[in-house]
């Protein structure tokens, strides 16, 4: 042993770097002089971290201190964390610490900021905020730190944490919608400072500094959008704008004007990637400091299709992430990816790709989307999936699946939540800071999320997951908020070993416009003031006289057609066309019996992100109107009041059609919308939260007593399924009566 101590330092550690993790955690013990070279050794757990972490594929803490001023303590601390939160992962047989909190209000979209903060949206009716909590510690309850108030409800959001600055994008659904842009800062206490807004945007998609792209301005989601909010210049996602300028006859090609919903959309260093129902498409960038005018158009670069394993069931949802490059050491200048990663939900199952670039040899980008790995919604033991989401560091996918389907509308079971390890090829980095290799993307093992603790998942819950720290976050509709945790890594992470602070305020960066807002008034479409009496079957009149006074200024008055009318007092269909776009999403109560509703109806089947805006009805038959979404007009029809409706696309603008409707033949008519092509995940949640309305009611009412925890999310799957068969029974088999005839003999 003496002949070892004798070693020169970085000898032994040279030594030590051989031995597996688990021969040090040995060695440590032998005597408190070896421990203390082990223990002091940072470039020895520097080793460790990059062989036993990284290279397995294991997250690691992004927002954890800079490697040249941590200690090998802290360097010890990230190992220990990122091995026992992986062991987690395996066996999750229960979750640790859970902290909750009930709002009182339907809560609309959450978030992780540095494994710690909690952004939480929170509204009804009568008022409407973002607040910021605290989780830590994890023993204790959540403290909220800052709230602002906002005129409508939040309806999604983005947040950019550059490190020194935390920026969030929040869609409003105020009566004008738009997009508000806030940071969060500390100066004598935490604040959610407002930075400025665009007006009539909504639906953001990504945010990076001062540039924001969004799915759907002024109620038009035919094209994307890309803003510079501190320049207040546009520029529109689009490889042909022919809806802009639809003068040209015959339509260039028709699949380029059909009308895709942009799921997802992403800045990829130069370029924008944008997801759409079948398709992938990469644009170039904009460069806002480069261009003088207000408004542009973006250069196409190329689409790729995706490959969907069933072709009539399109996106429904979809995320697109760039996974941070872990790295030990620090590096003076950023690592740019040439790999980024796609999730698409369709049906109930989930495909998984890598998105590659490759520059031949004149420069040139070139595009490669792999081959896709999947989940299949038909998966019997884990069941369709209706929700997907995300790590932080691209390790996890998160699914939230239900058997709902199976059983028609008797299962009042609450979805699962199911974690799928993603497994990423390693890549390799060259001099100049552009990977050299190629990634792909396969799912590997999936485990049940243990429900106990946490809300129950019918109410249409929100969700953020933190794989690096093992944080599931999760929100409600109605107003639960919780925080779950895989593991107590409290024990193992000191100050010193993560940066989880709000950032200072920066008073130099603020504008004159930044500000903490002061309380505001809600300010919802008028519909919302007389939903109540419309329900009983009411239709007052000033909601009439002001939601008819906006269809009108969609056409001129001698835009009208022969057997066609836009007299709506005379329309008696009119209370089914008098709702807006939903501002609080499928969690709004309209949207429970949103076939019933012919807006909502309308804008599932063709344009989910757009505004529906009646524009004519037959004079004769009140079921056929002629209604439109930005420039694109839409014929709906409405067979027979058991059917469903059958909706008909026009490839020409309202104006070229309400003109000129003798034009309109087979070339301008998209083949008739698919009714099943709607979201599978949206009726199965909804027919959960009906089924178990239901269920509990039957309970209630019921004059023998069930023996059963009187709180339903404690009941085990047993449970579950045992209060379903007592209150759903099985119908008794059909039974089959054999018959004997005497057939005469020719």
């Amino acid at each position: 042993m003496q002949i070892l101590y004798d070693l020169p330092t970085d000898v032994i550690s040279i030594i030590w770097r051989e031995l597996a993790l688990r021969d040090i955690a040995s060695l440590r013990k032998v005597c408190a002089k070896l421990n203390r070279s082990i223990s002091g050794d940072k470039q020895l757990w520097a080793h460790i971290l990059q062989r036993d972490v990284v290279d397995r594929d294991i997250s690691l803490l992004p927002y954890r201190s800079e490697f040249a001023s941590s200690d090998a303590a802290c360097i010890e601390a990230w190992v220990r964390q990122a091995l026992n939160l992986e062991a987690s992962f395996q066996n999750a047989e229960s979750l640790g610490a859970t902290q909750r909190v009930g709002l009182g209000a339907c809560i609309t979209w959450v978030k992780l900021v540095r494994g710690r903060w909690v952004l939480v949206a929170s509204s009804d009716t009568r008022h409407s905020c973002l607040m910021l909590w605290d989780s830590m510690p994890p023993t204790k309850s959540l403290q909220k730190c800052a709230n602002i108030s906002l005129p409508g409800p939040v309806l999604d959001g983005q947040v950019e944490d550059t490190g020194s600055k935390i920026t969030i994008a929040v869609s409003v659904g105020s009566a004008d919608p738009y997009i508000e842009i806030m940071t969060l800062s500390f100066q004598f206490g935490h604040h959610i400072i407002s930075l400025g807004h665009i007006p009539g945007a909504s639906k953001t998609r990504f945010l990076k500094g001062s540039v924001v792209g969004f799915a759907a301005l002024s109620g038009d989601d035919t094209y994307p959008c890309i803003s510079d909010w501190a320049t207040e210049k546009l520029c529109f996602i689009t490889q042909l704008a022919y809806w802009h300028n639809p003068s040209v006859r015959p339509i260039p090609n028709v699949k380029d004007c059909v009308y895709k919903t942009c799921w997802a959309m992403r800045d990829w260093n130069e370029h924008v990637i944008v997801i759409r129902d079948d398709d992938l498409q990469i644009y170039m960038m904009p460069d806002f400091s480069k261009r003088n005018e207000k408004l542009s158009y973006a250069h196409h670069v190329a689409t790729i299709p995706l490959s969907l394993l069933d072709p009539i069931r399109p996106t429904r949802q979809a995320l697109v992430i760039h996974p941070p490059i872990e790295r030990v050491h620090d590096r003076l200048q950023p690592i740019r990816s040439n790999t980024t990663y796609i999730f698409v939900r369709f049906g109930g199952s989930v495909n998984g790709y890598a998105l590659s670039r490759k520059d031949d040899s004149l420069g040139a980008a070139q595009f490669e989307l792999g081959t896709p790995s999947f989940l299949r919604g038909s998966d019997d033991r884990q069941g369709a999936a209706h929700s997907i989401f995300v790590g932080s560091t691209c390790k996890c996918l998160v699914r939230l699946c239900s058997f709902a389907f199976k059983r028609l509308e008797e299962s009042a079971s609450p979805p699962r939540l199911h974690v799928t390890k993603i497994l990423r090829k390693a890549t390799r980095v060259d001099m100049v800071g552009l990977e050299a290799d190629c990634s792909t993307l396969s799912f590997q093992d999936t485990v049940l999320i243990p429900p106990k603790g946490l809300p129950l998942t019918h109410f249409w819950p929100s969700f953020d997951f933190d794989d690096a720290r093992g944080i599931l976050l999760m929100g409600t509709s109605r107003g639960d908020l919780c925080v779950a945790r895989f593991t107590d890594d409290v024990t193992l992470l000191n100050p010193g070993c993560i940066f989880d602070n709000i950032p200072d305020l920066d008073c130099a960066s603020q504008t004159k416009e930044s500000t903490i807002m002061p309380p505001m008034q809600m300010d919802l479409p008028v519909y919302y003031r007389y939903r109540q009496t419309l329900s009983s079957g009411v239709v007052p009149t000033q909601l009439v006289e002001e939601t008819v006074q906006n269809w009108g200024t969609s056409i001129s008055a001698h835009h009208t057609m022969n057997g066609w009318s836009n007299d709506w007092h005379s329309f008696t269909k009119l209370k089914d066309w008098l709702a807006p776009s939903l501002r609080w999403g499928r969690a709004d109560p309209d949207h429970y019996h949103w076939e019933d509703v012919a807006v909502t109806a309308a804008q599932t089947y063709c344009a989910p992100f757009g505004d529906v805006i009646p524009v004519l009805f037959m004079s004769n038959d009140h079921d056929r109107v002629l209604f439109r979404v930005g420039n694109r007009p839409y014929m709906w029809t409405l067979p027979h009041e058991q059917d469903p409706p059958w909706i008909r696309a026009f490839l020409v603008d309202i104006n070229t059609l309400l003109q000129d409707y003798a034009y309109v033949g087979p070339s301008v008519v998209v083949d008739d919308i698919m009714l099943d092509r709607h979201d599978w995940g949206m009726n199965i949640q909804r027919s959960v939260i009906s089924s178990y309305d239901n269920l509990i009611e039957e309970l209630a009412m019921r004059e023998d007593h069930i023996d059963v925890d009187p709180n339903p999310e404690m009941w085990s799957n047993e449970n579950w399924s045992a209060i379903e068969a007592i209150i759903y029974p099985a119908p008794p088999p059909f039974e089959f009566e054999m018959v004997e005839f005497d057939l005469p003999l020719e």
